[in-house]
């Protein structure tokens, strides 16, 4: 065994190196994606539809409306690619089209408009 001085056994040095969520759902083993595999070395396959991959689908964005007088502005924040996109002056129909064709992570963040 691993032993330090005196004859007494080390204790092994733990940490957490990653986060898995919705929005950042890659696990990253080694730190190697293959195109290949699904998301590791590992040759497990988490689906068995070949057409799923996980590197190739980003995880869910997080995202906040805002409420304005001129409309729904839109932020959507993505942990893993590190992008940002702001649509503004949307609709409430649009946002809601938007947010049931890209389902967000949670929390969804919403920001009322401003009273005075």
């Amino acid at each position: 065994g691993s032993y330090g001085k005196g004859g007494s056994k080390k204790l092994k040095e733990r940490y957490l190196a990653q986060v898995v969520s919705s929005a950042n759902p890659t696990y990253m083993h080694g730190l190697v994606l293959r195109e290949d595999a699904d998301v590791t070395d590992d040759h497990h396959r988490a689906s068995d539809d070949d057409s799923f991959s996980s590197s190739s689908s980003p995880g869910r964005s997080y995202v906040g409306v805002v409420e304005t007088s001129a409309g729904y502005t839109l932020v959507e924040v993505s942990a893993e690619e590190r992008t940002a996109a702001i649509s503004e002056r949307l609709t409430s129909e649009a946002v809601a089209c938007r947010l049931a064709a890209y389902p967000p992570a949670d929390p969804l963040f919403y920001v009322p408009p401003s009273s005075g």
